[in-house]
């Protein structure tokens, strides 16, 4: 987003299919479970299921919460990747491809759903590892400042761990990259992933 954006400003101007599936009730937004299809539908039945199961439903109107001041714009002065989901129908290709140019980013368009780290892992890690030369130290990247090093190489060397050892689609992946988050947003307050996404050194969408 842009100064005085919100993401509901975006999705106006591209609407997208999982809208009509979702229900507002006790102030958040819940998918509905044939949701799913729009959602994360390359995804096995069962692993749809877990999908829904699990997810987390926000506040209702979260999209028209989130505005930006002129100095958070971090793609404006970072380097950018962006892993565009062309069978997306919850964030529409077509908004990703503009948001994507408008950022200037590094892009890699894939065959997926809204989940692509799910149901192709190896693409996103790729991602992660084409963008890992251009930071040094884990201040570049943001990751809790709590670590020396290539904060992309402990990034992936923790979940590695929390996997033992393997990084994978589907049903175990996703409880495995859940658990994962879980964990780290317990070491830092906020969350690893999300550190390095939107911390100082670059931008990953």
């Amino acid at each position: 987003m842009d100064a005085g954006e919100t993401v509901q400003d975006q999705l106006d101007k591209y609407p997208s299919d999982i809208f009509s599936r979702v229900e507002v009730a006790d102030g958040r937004a819940w998918m509905l479970p044939n949701g799913t299809e729009f959602f994360a539908g390359d995804l096995s039945e069962k692993e749809q299921k877990l999908v829904w199961a699990t997810h987390y439903a926000p506040v209702f109107d979260l999209f028209h919460q989130q505005k930006l001041d002129a100095d958070s714009i971090a793609w404006k002065s970072k380097p950018s990747w962006y892993v565009l989901a062309t069978q997306d129908h919850t964030v529409h290709p077509d908004l990703q491809r503009w948001v994507s140019k408008r950022m200037g980013a590094t892009i890699t368009e894939v065959a997926s759903s809204h989940v692509p780290m799910l149901s192709q892992p190896d693409v996103v890690i790729d991602v992660i590892r084409k963008a890992r030369p251009l930071f040094k130290t884990a201040d570049d990247c943001g990751y809790g400042r709590r670590r020396k090093g290539d904060s992309i190489r402990w990034m992936l060397r923790d979940f590695r761990r929390w996997t033992n050892g393997s990084v994978s689609s589907g049903v175990s992946g996703s409880r495995s990259w859940a658990r994962w988050r879980r964990r780290s947003r317990g070491a830092n307050g906020s969350g690893v992933a999300h550190q390095w996404r939107d911390g100082p050194g670059g931008v990953l969408s």
